[in-house]
């Protein structure tokens, strides 16, 4: 900030005193029509890889065992394409 005076100074300071969401915030917002577009759709690939691997650390730490058991107990245990077809079938005249 050395040699920086008055609004440059002032300007400067208030940008680093900024969070880094804010700075980015405030970036996002003066982007153009298709710069906005681009970045959305970064940003959306960007956030379904994340969450991709958190759901992946997930299963291999074990924390959805609990949910994927009780799934499996409310599926009947020989549940398959071609008993599902049989029973569309039976009920048909």
């Amino acid at each position: 900030m050395a040699g920086l005076t008055g609004a440059a100074r002032d300007a400067t300071i208030s940008i680093e005193a900024m969070t880094k969401v804010e700075q980015i915030e405030h970036e996002v917002q003066t982007l153009t029509d298709d710069e906005l577009g681009d970045f959305r759709n970064w940003f959306a690939e960007f956030d379904a890889r994340v969450w991709d691997r958190q759901f992946e650390d997930d299963v291999q730490s074990g924390k959805l065992d609990a949910v994927a058991d009780r799934a499996r107990c409310r599926i009947p245990q020989r549940t398959t394409f071609d008993n599902i077809m049989d029973s569309a079938d039976s009920g048909r005249t």
